[in-house]
């Protein structure tokens, strides 16, 4: 109740103006230019000997996390080609 009566005293206390373009609103950048872009890194699993991991965390999206695994045999150049390709991609979306 009470928060329903503070709020009622501050729409009759505030004047119903319109908002205006300011400096401090007109001379932020683009919001494209503040995103965050997933890069795909490889490295080797800490935990399993030969095994090799694809990473990416998107910061657009609560900071998910992506991991591939790669093992067998030539597990590090498939996760690096694998990284590539990601990387490569996401350049091309944002071009």
């Amino acid at each position: 109740m009470r928060q329903s009566e503070n709020r009622d005293r501050a729409k009759d206390t505030i004047p119903n103006t319109p908002l205006t373009d300011c400096d401090a609103v007109t001379e932020n950048p683009e919001l494209d230019s503040q995103e965050e872009v997933m890069e795909w890194k490889c490295l080797e699993d800490k935990r399993s000997a030969g095994d090799w991991r694809v990473e990416a965390i998107d910061f657009d999206d609560e900071g998910k996390v992506y991991v591939a695994i790669f093992s067998g045999p030539s597990a590090q150049a498939r996760a690096e080609e694998y990284a590539e390709f990601k990387n490569t991609a996401r350049h091309l979306q944002a071009a």
